[in-house]
């Protein structure tokens, strides 16, 4: 699925890196990563896809794009829980059916995963801005971006106008 990715989205010249610890960042975080996110992180790394959405990489030096960012939207999530049980009903993380946090785009949507079983088998699924909405799109993060790019899902929380109407391949721009 990697290679189909690559052949809409060109990668950097180079591998983004090459021996990642990956066991660090799942004993620090009390979490397993699904592999086809391992294989897309490892490959491109921190950047921008068609100038509107990032991938979270564990492994950034910035604490925009890190791993930290998604602390930040399931504590977002947390507070608007509390306020609105009703509106928000994924429990906290490590519980079956909470979401953990993979990526988000330019006005604040989040992409998260539904974290249920074994982390090659958790879905994809959109949260609007305030997180109070959700698409729930029954794949992996890079099936994901393959439907997405080759605009096979239609959401009610993305924008309309993305991606945008240049087409295939789009550009993916690493972060520095």
């Amino acid at each position: 699925m990697l290679a189909d990715l690559m052949k809409l989205l060109p990668p950097p010249a180079s591998p983004a890196y090459s021996n990642p610890d990956w066991a660090r960042v799942e004993n620090d975080h009390g979490i397993r990563l699904p592999a086809d996110y391992k294989a897309y992180i490892e490959r491109f790394g921190a950047g921008c896809i068609d100038d509107f959405l990032w991938v979270i990489d564990p492994f950034s030096s910035s604490s925009d794009l890190n791993i930290y960012k998604g602390d930040y939207f399931r504590k977002s999530y947390a507070v608007m829980k509390a306020e609105f049980p009703g509106d928000y009903p994924r429990p906290a993380y490590p519980a079956q059916g909470a979401f953990w946090p993979w990526g988000f785009t330019e006005n604040g949507e989040t992409l998260v995963w539904i974290v249920n079983d074994e982390p090659d088998s958790w879905s994809v699924a959109l949260h609007s801005v305030d997180q109070g909405e959700e698409d729930l799109i029954a794949c992996g993060c890079v099936e994901f971006l393959c439907k997405l790019l080759r605009s096979e899902i239609h959401s009610r929380i993305l924008p309309e106008d993305f991606p945008s109407g240049g087409g295939s391949p789009y550009r993916f721009v690493p972060f520095k």
